[in-house]
Parts: structure tokens; sequence; C-alpha cells
């Protein structure tokens, strides 16, 4: 006697192409964003080594300007730029003194930061410093309306936590500063106090093995724990911000 074999109906068969459809619809676009939201980041560690690159590389060769390393003018620089750094095929060029990419500073880049530039009076309460859990506060640096009382007077700055100021940039004031109304209109990254002072935060986030050194910039972060540091020290090479405190300044909580 044969044994009968049953297979699957064409109910059954349509059902399971019907589930499948639908784990499709929902996979594909959660892969995608995966994949955009890497090869972004992929994009942007690319540009922070250039960006820290050229920072020692310019110790010897001063002549040499972020400018002329993208387009490849700079001997021996650390960084192939022959390569496609941005895995989408973008393009780097400069702006406000920073690496940006015609695609990843387009787009959803934008979108993201007209969220965060809703809150034009600076209340950025609701928000946290990009990829950490860092509260920001509102931007406390003097505007010119704030001298309305007193032209000639001064205004008082302390230290307190990271804040995003009018130029997009996200900045922390390091040292207590009294303010002119000509030196708060340089703001927190101008000319006038751009050292020891108020630090224009990197968005690179560092850390260390014990009595490990670094080589790191002003504005570099540190996480110990639950605890942030911002590098605010006038050299190049960090140390541990347990054993050198005087190089960091804590962020409160």
């Amino acid at each position: 006697m044969m044994n009968k074999r049953k297979g699957f109906t064409l109910i059954e068969l349509i059902v399971v192409i019907a589930i499948l459809a639908i784990l499709a619809i929902i996979a594909i676009p959660v892969v995608s964003g995966f994949v955009k939201k890497a090869e972004a980041t992929t994009c942007q560690t690319n540009r922070n080594t250039i960006e820290r690159s050229f920072e020692l590389y310019r110790i010897d060769h001063e002549d040499c300007t972020l400018q002329d390393v993208l387009d490849g003018k700079c001997k021996d620089f650390p960084v192939d730029m022959t390569k496609e750094l941005c895995p989408c095929g973008g393009s780097y060029s400069i702006k406000d003194g920073e690496i940006v990419c015609s695609v990843h500073n387009e787009g959803n880049s934008d979108e993201e930061d007209d969220n965060n530039n809703d809150n034009d009076d600076g209340d950025n309460n609701n928000d946290y410093y990009p990829g950490t859990d860092i509260a920001l506060i509102d931007n406390y640096w003097p505007e010119a309306e704030d001298y309305a009382d007193n032209p000639d007077g001064n205004k008082e700055v302390s230290p307190r936590g990271i804040f995003k100021y009018k130029d997009g940039n996200y900045y922390v004031v390091t040292k207590k500063y009294s303010l002119s109304k000509a030196q708060a209109s340089t703001g927190p990254g101008g000319n006038l106090y751009n050292w020891y002072g108020s630090e224009k935060i990197t968005g690179n986030i560092v850390t260390f093995q014990d009595n490990e050194d670094k080589y790191v910039v002003r504005g570099d972060m540190c996480k110990i724990g639950s605890d942030y540091y911002v590098f605010n020290d006038g050299g190049i090479v960090g140390h541990n911000p347990k054993t050198h405190p005087s190089q960091w300044y804590k962020l409160p909580k």
C-alpha cells in the first residue's frame, strides 16, 4: 500500500506568502534605516579623523589649511584623501571651519537640525546632546538685548552645562567671565574668548585606561561612569580626568 503525501493547500500557500510579504514590508525600512545610520556614522567618523589629524599635522605645517587637506595639497598627510571617504559618495567641503558632507549635512541631517532649532529662544530643556544622555540647557551666552539696561556695563557668565548657540554649534562655558557687550558679541566661539574658557563641543568622546594618554583637542569629551568631562587644556595630549582633573571640566548633572 502506497503512502499518501499531503501537500499545502492553495489557501495555506496564500497565507504564508501574505505573512512573508508583511514581514518584508516591516523589515526592509528597518534594515534600510540601520544601513543609512551606519553610513552616516562612518562618514562623520572619517571627517572627525581628518580634522583631528589636521590639528596634529599643522603643528609642523603651519602654512597648510584644512581646505588644502581636502584638495590633496598637503604632502605626507596621514589620511589618504584620494579614497572615497563618504560611503555614499558625498563630497567634503569647509563650512564655519568644519568639514561638511554634501550627503550627510543635507536631507535628514537638516531635518534634525530644524527640529533642534524649533525653540529659537534657546529653550533646549527637553533636548539632549546628540548620542548622549546629557540634557541641554538654555543658551546662556549674553546677547545684545541683555545689555539694553546698561550698554556700557558687563554681564557675568559662569560655568554651566552644554547649550546650543544660535550658530547651530554646541558649547560649554568652563570659566567665569565678566563680558562687555563687544566681548559677548564675538560669541562663545569668538576669537576673544576661545581659549581655556568657552569650549566648542567636537562630538568626539574618548575613553582612557588607567594612566593611558591620548591625543585630544579642546572640546573633546570623556565619559567615566555616568560623568562627562570636557577637555579644556591648551595641549594636545590628554590624560585620564581622574588623575589629571585640571585638564578637564566636569559637566554638572
